[in-house]
């Protein structure tokens, strides 16, 4: 059942951003949006053992910069898969220290 829509952007902290906007169904998690936008945007990521975002395309997490999550501004501690999205929902994936 679709709920509404959801936008998610990947920002690669180098002035590079990619922006998808699309419906969500009940029950949608951040990880399965973020699944649905590789699709529709044509780029691959990795998760780690813990569901942490390790990759987008070859920006690898490492010592001097990680992938952040927000949702509607506000910086995810929580997992990701846990996280079930509402119509209006605002995703940023950040590439930062």
């Amino acid at each position: 059942k679709i709920i509404g829509q959801a936008a998610l952007t990947v920002d690669f902290g180098n002035g590079l951003k990619r922006n998808f906007e699309g419906e969500i169904i009940e029950g949608e998690t951040i990880i399965e949006a973020l699944s649905q936008a590789s699709k529709a945007g044509n780029f691959s990521y990795q998760l780690d053992e813990k569901n942490n975002l390790a990759a987008v395309n070859s920006f690898t997490r490492n010592k001097n910069k990680s992938w952040h999550w927000y949702l509607n501004d506000k910086k995810i501690a929580k997992p990701l898969g846990e996280i079930i999205l509402k119509s209006g929902d605002k995703i940023l994936i950040k590439y930062a220290q």
